[in-house]
């Protein structure tokens, strides 16, 4: 299904019209074209190869979507696509593949200009290689303004996927899987391993480079989880400096002494009993549990 667009209404609105027509049209060609790719993942590939050639405003190079400030061309299925035309063929073959999931497009302001993505089911597809998901994600993060309601288990979830695909890039997948499932023991007061502790470490360090991406709400969420780790690692360690704050990653994190102070009153002595009911509803009070 193709929603409406995010934002820039005026002119994605017109093209998300386009698009609507020819996926009801079924023209003979693009079908055909569909008919190649399996998957919509194999039609993202084949754009990601192509190369681009950007429109900078030639009257003559056409056609031109007028709603648009300044006018936009817009090719589908073209040899040498923008993003907006990348975005448009993307979403009208994925629906002549598989109609189900619902898509968008969206535009955000990048360090080169305007940059128009598709969005399948709230997620970025990334079609052009200069582009990194976690930008793209980052970008739609600072488009929503509401209040940011999550779990400290789904926290630590982002902050996985914030380090997974830099993580990727190193050779270094496996900490981040690893971590993934330490930071939810973590937080559900089971205790882990030196070793992973040391992939929370890397994750956590490089997240924060990641999370300046979503912007100042990002960077504080990330560092509020961070430091509930900090905390919850503090406590099952019984770290005598804790005061002095836990090093994850190269970030030097304090952990809660309220917090602190909290488990030990009722666990006795730190890390004895993190693991007990009464441990479990005091974490939960105070903001930490799966």
């Amino acid at each position: 299904m193709i929603a409406e667009p995010v934002n820039d209404r005026k002119c994605l609105s017109k093209i998300t019209e386009i698009m609507r027509a020819l996926v009801a049209d079924r023209a003979p060609e693009l079908v055909e074209l569909a008919s190649r790719f399996p998957t919509t993942a194999d039609v993202d590939a084949w754009i990601r190869s192509m190369p681009q050639r950007d429109d900078v405003g030639d009257p003559s190079d056409g056609p031109k979507v007028l709603a648009c400030s300044p006018p936009q061309r817009l090719r589908i299925a073209a040899p040498d696509m923008n993003c907006v035309e990348r975005s448009a063929t993307r979403i009208v073959l994925a629906e002549l593949i598989d109609p189900g999931p619902t898509r968008a497009l969206v535009t955000i302001d990048v360090p080169e200009g305007r940059h128009t993505f598709p969005i399948e089911d709230g997620e970025p597809v990334v079609l052009d290689p200069l582009h990194t998901r976690n930008a793209l994600v980052g970008a739609l993060f600072k488009l929503d303004r509401g209040p940011v309601a999550i779990t400290p288990s789904e926290a630590a979830d982002w902050i996985a996927t914030l380090a997974q695909e830099p993580a990727q890039k190193q050779g270094d997948a496996h900490k981040v899987r690893n971590a993934r499932s330490a930071m939810r023991r973590v937080f559900a007061g089971k205790p882990i391993s030196d070793r992973s502790v040391d992939d929370v470490a890397y994750t956590v360090a490089v997240a924060d480079g990641e999370a300046k991406k979503f912007g100042r709400r990002g960077r504080a969420l990330h560092h509020q989880t961070a430091g509930k780790l900090a905390t919850a690692l503090a406590a099952q360690r019984a770290t005598r400096n804790a005061g002095s704050g836990l090093s994850l990653g190269g970030l030097r994190i304090k952990p809660d002494l309220e917090l602190l102070g909290a488990l030990a009153r009722v666990g006795g002595r730190l890390g004895v009993q993190i693991g007990s009911a009464a441990l479990q509803t005091q974490l939960a009070k105070l903001g930490i549990g799966s």
